[in-house]
């Protein structure tokens, strides 16, 4: 804090910015528009002075319609078809899309499993519903892979607590 502003507080005077509301005491501010000032866009409501850039009535943002198809990645780092169904923001995967086109709707408790593990080969020949269960035990081999090779959620250590410590902290199981 400089001397002078320290000076100010002691004095309880007020920077300069903000000695207050100037307009309350009948001083206009410097940025107003006159009395009978009418701005230039009074009564254009709508007004359009770019037409070819603007948004068409209907048109979509991203330019996703019913039915496109994108390939997304899912929380695993897996690749997953999707395909839009409905507007404004529907999507299915495709495996589920290419099943129910076939056979119907998907089995209550089940999903749709890829033989192969290649989650783009959406062919029906590829393609079979599960349970939640089966599918687990299908894919217990890579779970269990994945945990040899040290590829896993990282977990909280323990740690032992000095002597003195024991006290404050309750003591870890």
């Amino acid at each position: 804090m400089g001397k002078e502003s320290y000076e100010r507080k002691l004095k309880g005077i007020k920077p300069p910015s903000l000695k207050g509301n100037t307009y309350r005491k009948g001083l206009k501010p410097t940025n107003a528009f006159p009395k009978g000032h009418e701005p230039w866009n009074k009564n254009l409501k709508g007004i359009h002075l770019s037409p070819e850039s603007e948004f068409k009535k209907g048109s979509n943002m991203r330019g996703y319609q019913v039915g496109d198809r994108r390939i997304r990645k899912d929380n695993k780092g897996n690749l997953r078809a999707w395909i839009k169904t409905a507007e404004p923001n529907i999507w299915k995967r495709e495996g589920d899309m290419v099943w129910e086109s076939h056979f119907g709707p998907v089995p209550n408790g089940k999903l749709i499993h890829h033989k192969d593990r290649n989650s783009l080969n959406n062919d029906i020949s590829n393609l079979e519903p599960l349970t939640r269960a089966e599918h687990i035990l299908e894919h217990r081999k890579d779970f269990e892979e994945r945990r040899m090779a040290g590829v896993q959620r990282p977990r909280a250590k323990r740690v032992s607590l000095a002597p003195d410590d024991s006290q404050t902290v309750r003591s870890l199981p």
